[in-house]
């Protein structure tokens, strides 16, 4: 008679080693040692069901933004180098997006260029063993570029009317030009027909930048 004490037993699966998300089969055989001796062991077999079906779940996709890419308006997008992104589970690229609200609803169609203030958000596809997702959001700022309008230095004769030879500017950036200012360039003097020879002041006035995000007109 054989007692239950001398069997042990051992268990075998033909398709456990699949760990790739989705349903699989397994088949398990159960294998019984009669006291330890392997010449009685093949004389037994205990029944097990055939298969099985077990699943392997996804895992979590972690991500993370960080950097500081503020600035000042140069007229050229925001670097992509000045992001930092952590990421682990997914293989599909982490892809920057930027959008013009907190909420992260408003989406931009390129990386941002003008004056503002923006959010950006890391995004990540799901792969075959793990989920996408979405990074926390980072604000960051693209500050306005002073520019500065001064008038020529005029010189006139005593008893002449108050004259100007036009304006200088100075901040531009990227190639750009009075072209992107709006309104009526006027001259304001402190000087008038039969004033006393001395120095006066042109002050340029009426401009203001067409692009009002972009730049700042003093």
């Amino acid at each position: 008679e054989i007692a239950p004490s001398d069997w042990s037993s051992d268990v075998c699966s033909s398709d456990l080693e699949n760990t790739t998300p989705g349903e699989h089969t397994a088949e398990a055989v159960a294998l019984i040692n009669v006291g330890g001796s392997e010449d009685k062991a093949k004389n037994y077999r205990l029944p097990a069901e055939k298969t099985k079906i077990y699943t392997v779940s996804k895992g979590d996709t972690s991500l993370k933004l960080e950097g500081n890419p503020d600035k000042t308006y140069d007229g050229k997008p925001v670097e992509a180098e000045k992001f930092k992104i952590t990421k682990t589970g997914s293989e599909k690229p982490a892809v920057i997006s930027f959008f013009k609200n907190e909420e992260c609803t408003e989406k931009l169609d390129a990386q941002p260029v003008d004056a503002g203030t923006y959010w950006a958000k890391a995004i990540v596809e799901e792969d075959g063993n793990y989920f996408g997702a979405e990074s926390n959001s980072l604000k960051f700022t693209i500050g306005k570029k002073d520019l500065t309008v001064k008038a020529g230095d005029k010189t006139v004769i005593y008893g002449e009317e108050p004259e100007n030879i036009g304006v200088v500017y100075n901040g531009f950036v990227n190639g750009e030009n009075g072209e992107h200012l709006q309104g009526s360039l006027a001259f304001e003097y402190n000087y008038k027909k039969g004033d006393k020879v001395g120095n006066y002041d042109i002050v340029p006035k009426g401009l203001e930048s067409k692009l009002q995000d972009r730049k700042s007109v003093v």
